[in-house]
């Protein structure tokens, strides 16, 4: 792993651990959600290949999409322990969710790790907003270098490397 993302997935660590009776809290109401709205639609999902069905807004507003976002950007940030839960829970009801939220711990871990601070905090606020979904590529680590963010009809896109 290189060393500049190791070090942004031990900063997203720092974050207090949320307690036993929160971790509870958090696991009822994935799977919660999971039932209700991820389920249905796992068959569908894993044919047609594309995630729909309200999924993305319903994570979103749970905060599930953020939920490694260091809280200074906006979020009450858990720890990946506590995200893995989150992600095995999600994965019960679809892998396929569950590799997003994955992918999503991954671009997020890459960007805190990264040197630029403007883009963080450009960012890391619409991530915990659940309005951006960030992704992780192994060609990003090759060279330290400019993220830039352009704006489309879709969302951001970004483009670059760290």
């Amino acid at each position: 792993m290189p060393q500049s993302l190791e070090s942004g997935i031990k900063e997203m660590n720092t974050n207090i651990p949320i307690s036993d009776d929160d971790r509870r809290l958090l696991i009822e109401t994935v799977s919660s959600l999971v039932a209700a709205k991820i389920e249905p639609l796992a068959k569908q999902i894993d044919q047609e290949g594309e995630i729909a069905g309200g999924i993305f807004s319903a994570l979103a507003e749970s905060c599930l999409l953020a939920v490694h976002v260091p809280a200074v950007y906006g979020v009450d940030g858990a720890s990946v322990a506590d995200g893995v839960v989150l992600i095995e829970e999600l994965a019960r009801g679809c892998a396929s969710v569950a590799s997003i939220l994955v992918m999503n711990l991954a671009g997020i871990a890459a960007l805190v790790a990264s040197k630029n601070e403007r883009l963080k905090s450009e960012l890391l606020p619409h991530v915990a907003r659940g309005e951006v979904i960030l992704v992780w590529s192994a060609e990003a680590w090759e060279d330290q270098g400019e993220i830039t963010a352009t704006p489309d009809s879709d969302g951001l896109v970004l483009s670059g490397k760290l």
